[in-house]
């Protein structure tokens, strides 16, 4: 619509500045809360003031700042390493380190990741540790893989005004700040190991999608190949899981293709040239990791685990304190099983231990395993994630007699 007069001009153009005004107010403003929240420690380069220590937002975004951030010792690989180390990383000996987890990964994703570690060049050694998830071709890239510097395709001055001005980072500057409420994890940890135990029966991305394929495997090795190009170290860790969920894969008929798994990793190290790379098996039947979990509200947690799947801190400094003695060559004890060196010339001593040592696991603990079968058999009638139904029939849930002792009378 046309403006009648001058007048109206001049006040149309007034508005407009008003409307600009308050536009680069606001936008200031909103730089401002990010800045000092720094969620996902993006400004802490540019020594601007910051009010939380550690930034905390788990994330894509965050790992990738971790990293960059004088790191010598890298930390790799999915949750299970977010929640037994932390984001705030004290000395590894001399060395500072730094935790670059990513929630949900993949070997594929790792790859990506891996391009960035080699770009930092204080880092020193990366310690990847590896499940059998992470080998699952049904997974890819996570949705903020792209938010964050690991994207190549991302220019550094639109990264920066994405962590000034995004949505994404004022939502997660509040919940730093206390402002508004994030991520709460379940209320306790029976609630946590349901959770749990609802994702491994219920998501069928978590046991299959792995049939020996090399595809992963290479792209493991050309990771491994790389960090030696560039003289980074490298230490592989299987972590630690619950008992109980190590009877989980078994109830989903998972078991054989993690023993597979376990024996095509130290294959393809063993025929690698170059250094060799240790890999250390903690996914065991060891003393923590066949201690009772609640299986009512009122008993206590287990202080070694958030949930089944997920060690806690006083459990990841103990892993990494035991391969720190071993390669020191100190003689401190530990629990029986809790980190074996795989080789070729043990692999299948190993697998025949950890077979013999469910079954025994499943005979002494018949209280564990009686609120396992119940919980396995109640969350199988729930919703499956996408809607459908898991084939019950699938599952085994007889486990306590599927040993010798189902042929005594």
């Amino acid at each position: 619509m046309p403006l009648d007069t001058p007048a109206d001009e001049a006040s149309a153009q007034a508005y407009v500045r008003r409307l600009l005004q308050v536009a680069a107010a606001g936008l200031g403003l909103l730089g401002l809360l990010n800045i000092v929240a720094d969620p996902y420690g993006i400004f802490r380069k540019f020594h601007l003031p910051h009010i939380p220590k550690e930034p905390e937002a788990w994330s894509r975004v965050s790992a990738a700042e971790r990293i960059a951030a004088n790191c010598e010792v890298v930390l790799l690989g999915s949750s299970r390493t977010m929640h037994g180390f932390g984001a705030d990383m004290p000395k590894w000996g001399k060395y500072d380190v730094c935790n670059g987890a990513l929630g949900g990964t993949s070997i594929h994703e790792l790859r990506e990741v891996f391009d960035w570690v080699e770009r930092q060049r204080s880092i020193r050694y990366a310690i990847l540790f590896t499940d059998f998830q992470l080998f699952l071709n049904e997974r890819g890239v996570n949705g903020d893989f792209a938010m964050s510097r690991f994207n190549d395709d991302r220019t550094l001055l639109a990264y920066d005004m994405w962590g000034l001005t995004s949505l994404d980072a004022s939502r997660a500057s509040l919940v730093q700040l206390g402002l508004a409420e994030g991520y709460q994890f379940p209320p306790s940890q029976l609630r946590a190991n349901h959770v749990e135990l609802y994702r491994f029966l219920k998501n069928p991305h978590l046991y299959t999608g792995w049939t020996g394929d090399d595809e992963p495997i290479d792209t493991l090795r050309s990771m491994l190949d790389d960090a030696m190009k560039r003289k980074i170290h490298t230490l592989m860790v299987i972590p630690s899981i619950h008992a109980l969920l190590m009877q989980t894969e078994h109830i989903t008929g998972r078991w054989e293709m993690e023993m597979a798994w376990r024996r095509r990793l130290v294959q393809m190290l063993a025929e690698r040239r170059g250094p060799k790379v240790q890999l250390w098996d903690f996914s065991t039947f060891h003393e923590w990791a066949t201690g009772d979990m609640p299986t009512e509200r009122n008993q206590p947690p287990n202080e070694y685990w958030v949930d089944v799947s997920h060690q806690s801190m006083k459990l990841g400094w103990s892993t990494m304190s035991r391969i720190v003695d071993a390669t020191n060559g100190n003689k401190e004890t530990w629990p029986d099983q809790f980190g074996v060196m795989l080789t070729p010339e043990n692999i299948e001593a190993h697998i025949a231990r950890l077979t013999a040592d469910r079954e025994a696991y499943a005979a002494s603990h018949p209280e564990q395993m009686a609120w396992l079968e119940a919980t396995a058999a109640e969350i199988l009638t729930w919703p499956s994630p996408d809607g459908a139904e898991t084939d019950v029939g699938g599952f085994d849930l007889s486990l306590p007699s599927d040993g010798p002792a189902a042929e005594q009378p």
